[in-house]
Formats: structure tokens, C-alpha cells, sequence
């Protein structure tokens, strides 16, 4: 049984790098990835060219509920090192709006390739299709594969990543791994996500796209609120505007009732709005109702807003 220094389980990002920091420091290194390839979460960044970080990282722009280890990791390996980091392994780097920095090549898969090189170059051994089943320790650590095969080393890494993205390989078991060992894992909630909604009305506007402010209560109490592009789908609500406010309504809707705010018109006051709709009106005295309001709101939602207002 071969015997190593360092065992990482998960060869996306965190565990490709843990690997090359390890074996720069002359440690014989194993890599383990289920998958048939490393860095397949790599490969769908950035819409396949893979945003390797920003040149305007500050603590201030993370939304975590503990800033301080944002701090701490910011402190120790920021932005520009990350940028030296890559272009020291020969990749090519460019900068974008809004400092976004990404390949030259524009191919995320560039960057798994300069990655995959360097592991090898590193002599880091990397076991793909390997699925760990069982984590022991006594002397050393023990890691039992699916395939019957088992790995000892002395220094044990998990970088399995959490539960997003479940079809890349994130299925959640270093989170069980960890709680096994003693760990405090804190709960696990879906984040920038579209939200189901209990109306099924959406499913008959489903693909209209709206500018729009969205808020959330719960139990009356202001939780969130975004203004930008809302989309309606055939179960609820999308867009960044929704998607941006899914993890903060995530840890509520198990216990609580929480609501979703829509105002289409959050530029104008509700007294210029009504003026609006009363001169249509006017001017328009023979139509129907929701003929009137053609040219305010888009045609689709139109029926929708009077069947909530009540309005025939």
C-alpha cells in the first residue's frame, strides 16, 4: 500500500492548488477526483472562459455571515497574487469591465490545461473516477475507495466543495465527512437561485422580462430588496434581481411565509402612475379595460395584474 504526505479529495480549483502549494514543498502528493477530469467546475466559469478573480476585491464586497475569515483569506492570498500565480505557471492574462480578469485565450479550458501541467511537472500523482467511500484515522489517515483500494498519507485535505452544482460533482460529502470528524457544519441553503412561488399565474407569462424593484417580507419585517431584470418561468420568479435575494429568503420559507414585492413603475410616484392610466382612459372611453393599458405595462402581463387586482 503506497503511502503519502499529502491527500487532497476534490480536484477542483481549491484541491489542484492545495496540490501544487504541497508539492512545491516537497511533499509526495495524491489528488483524488470522482470525476473522469480535473477542474470540471473550472471549465463552466465564467461562460466557459473561466473569470479568475478581479482586480477590485475588497472585504466589503462579500455578503458571507462571517467577514472576518473573508479577511483573513484576502490577507493571506488576494488578488494579485492570484493573478502573479497564474501568469508565473505561463498563462496569458486579461483585463475586462468592471476588473474582471480572464485568459487571453478566452478558454476556461486553458486554464485547467496550465494547471494539469503544473500537477504533473510537480510529480502529483492524480487518481480520477475514484470515489472515497469511507475517511478513518489512527496513525495515519485511511481512505477507503468505492473500487475496494486504500490510500494512507499523513495530511488529510478535503476540497470537495459544497452542494452547488451537483451535476459537476458537488454532491456534499465533505460537509458529512466533516460533521464525522467532530466539525460544526452550518446549514446549507440554496443561493443564487431562481424562487418557486406559489402562484401558478407565472407559468402563463412565463419568459417575460421586466425591469423591476423586488422585495421581500416575512411576518411584515423588510428582509431584502434589489432593483434590476426580472423573468417570469412556469414556476415562479428568475432573473438577477430574484436570484440575487434567494439566499436570504432560502432560510426562511421552511418556517415562515415570506412575500415577494413587484413594483414595475419604482421610477415614477404612484400619483404620475394614475394620472397615466386615467388619461388612457380618457382617451380611450370604448375599449376594453385591458386594451387601456397597452403601451404601460407589457401585453402578457396585462391580464395577469387586473385577475389580482379583481378587475373584469
Amino acid at each position: 500500500m503506497t503511502k503519502y504526505d499529502v491527500a487532497i479529495i476534490g480536484a477542483g480549483p481549491a484541491g489542484i492548488m492545495a496540490a501544487i502549494s504541497a508539492s512545491e514543498n516537497g511533499k509526495r502528493v495524491l489528488l483524488i477526483e470522482k470525476n473522469d477530469q480535473i477542474g470540471r467546475k473550472i471549465l463552466a466559469t465564467g461562460n466557459g472562459r473561466c473569470n479568475l478573480t478581479n482586480r477590485n476585491i475588497k472585504v466589503e464586497r462579500f455578503h458571507g455571515a462571517t467577514p472576518s475569515f473573508v479577511s483573513s483569506v484576502i490577507a493571506q492570498f488576494d488578488q494579485n497574487k492570484t493573478i502573479k500565480f497564474f501568469e508565473d505557471l505561463g498563462l496569458m492574462l486579461k483585463e475586462e469591465d468592471r476588473g474582471r480578469i480572464f485568459p487571453r485565450t478566452n478558454q476556461a479550458s486553458s486554464v485547467v490545461e496550465i494547471l494539469e501541467y503544473k500537477l504533473k511537472e510537480n510529480n502529483v500523482e492524480i487518481l480520477l473516477n475514484a470515489t472515497v467511500k469511507k475517511i478513518s484515522k489512527d496513525t495515519n489517515w485511511n481512505l477507503l475507495l468505492e473500487d475496494g483500494r486504500n490510500i494512507l498519507s499523513d495530511r488529510l485535505i478535503i476540497a470537495t466543495g459544497g452542494k452547488a452544482a451537483h451535476y459537476l460533482g458537488s454532491s456534499g460529502d465533505g460537509l458529512f465527512w466533516a460533521r464525522n470528524m467532530g466539525h460544526t457544519v452550518s446549514s446549507i441553503y440554496a443561493a443564487l437561485v431562481p424562487v418557486e412561488t406559489q402562484e401558478a399565474w407565472t407559468k402563463d407569462v412565463s419568459g417575460v422580462k421586466v425591469e423591476a424593484k423586488v422585495w421581500t417580507t416575512s411576518n411584515g419585517e423588510m428582509i431584502s430588496d434589489k432593483y434590476g431584470d426580472l423573468l417570469f418561468t412556469h414556476f415562479g420568479l428568475s432573473g438577477p434581481v430574484v436570484m440575487s435575494q434567494s439566499r436570504f429568503i432560502a432560510p426562511l420559507v421552511e418556517q415562515k411565509e415570506v412575500k415577494i414585492h413587484i413594483d414595475l413603475f419604482n421610477d415614477i410616484s404612484e400619483e404620475v402612475l394614475a394620472k397615466n392610466i386615467l388619461r388612457n382612459f380618457e382617451m380611450n372611453g370604448k375599449k376594453a379595460v385591458k386594451n387601456c393599458l397597452v403601451g404601460l405595462i407589457p401585453q402578457r402581463l396585462i391580464s395577469i395584474i387586473l385577475m389580482i387586482s379583481g378587475v373584469d
